[in-house]
Order: structure tokens, then sequence, then C-alpha cells
């Protein structure tokens, strides 16, 4: 069984690594330069292969593989769109977000549901960190250079001006008509619902 596993992944691997570097000839793109980045990717992604390999013991090496992988795919975005200004908030994929994300498919690659709570909870935290700083960066700051900036005063003007115009076009209540028997009763007089205070009868009042 681990040896069909092993000839798996290997396999995958050759055959990734292969294909790429055959897209690169045909449209004659410098592979160093471009995609350098996979001397991290593929480290991380052999880890996985060492995961599956070892069965369930092997699982924690979810962790390593995740963090690694992670940090490779981030450099293979920067590194390709020349967008490197967004280091400065996509380290939240890292930690704790990849963390995150190898604790969930080690407890479920473990059967281990303690551990996969923890990481969904961990994933979650680190991608509203992600999303929190990332939009600080690039549009309240604007970091890359782009112009949305100079519009989100606009663009929050005319939220709050769509959210009043929601708000007044709501209906008002309608006033809530008590039933008789909750009714005061009316210049003084007694309410036909009211109970009946027999000693006050008695005495003629």
């Amino acid at each position: 069984m681990q040896q069909k596993r092993l000839n798996m992944v290997m396999g995958l691997v050759l055959l990734g690594v292969g294909v790429i570097f055959l897209a690169g000839q045909a449209l004659s793109i410098s592979l160093t330069s471009l995609l350098w980045p996979l001397f991290v990717l593929v480290p991380g992604l052999l880890l996985y292969g060492v995961m599956m390999i070892g069965g369930e013991k092997a699982g924690p090496f979810a962790i390593p593989a995740s963090i690694v992988s992670m940090a490779g795919l981030l450099l293979f975005y920067a590194n390709l769109f020349n967008h490197w200004e967004s280091w400065a908030y996509s380290w939240a994929l890292i930690l704790p977000t990849s963390i995150g994300i190898g604790l969930f498919i080690y407890g479920t690659w473990s059967d281990r549901a303690e551990v996969v709570k923890v990481g969904t909870r961990m994933a979650g935290i680190g991608l509203m960190i992600f999303v929190g700083f990332g939009f600080l960066f690039e549009v309240v700051i604007g970091i890359s250079g782009q112009s949305l900036p100079r519009y989100l005063w606009t663009l929050a003007l005319i939220g709050l001006g769509v959210y009043l115009l929601t708000r007044s076009g709501e209906p008002e209540a309608a006033p809530v008509e008590l039933p008789p028997s909750e009714r005061p009763p009316e210049n003084g007089k007694v309410n036909e619902f009211e109970p009946l205070d027999m000693g006050r009868a008695s005495r003629g009042e």
C-alpha cells in the first residue's frame, strides 16, 4: 500500500514539473526567473506526500507541509504578478492561517475531531486578519498605487445615502389598539369588565 502511495505522489510531482517545463519551452518563458518559488513550494508538497505514505500516524506532517506550501504559493504569486507589496498583509495566510489548515488536514487525516475544530478556528481567524489588513493596506492606504483610496469617501457617502433612503422608506408601525377589557376607564366610570366589588355594592356605592 505504501509503495502504491509513493508511486502516486512521485508520479504527480514528476507530471507537474514536466508540464511546467514543457509550457515554458513552448512559450519561450524564462523559467529560472519565473518559477524559482517552486524550490519552496515543491518541498511543501513533498511533505504532504510523506504524510500520505506514512498513514494516520504521519498526520502531523500536514502542519509543516501547509506552512511551506503556503509560503511557496505566496512567493509564486508575488513573483508572477510583481506584487511584493502584498506581503504587508499576506503574512496572515502563513501565520496563523496555514497552521490552521495544517491542523485541519491533520485532524481529518488522523480522525481527530478536536484537532479539526482547533484548525478550523485558527484558519478562520487568520483569514479575517488577512482580509482586514488587506482592506487597510490596499483600499485605505493604497500601498499598491491603486486609485481606490480617492473613491473611498465618495463610496462611503453613497452607501450612507442609500442606507438613509432605505430606512426612510420603511413603513411606520401602526398603533396598537388595546382590547376593551384592557382600556382605562373613561370619565371615572368603572369598566364593564371590571370585577364587581361586593362590599361597595352592599353600601350602595
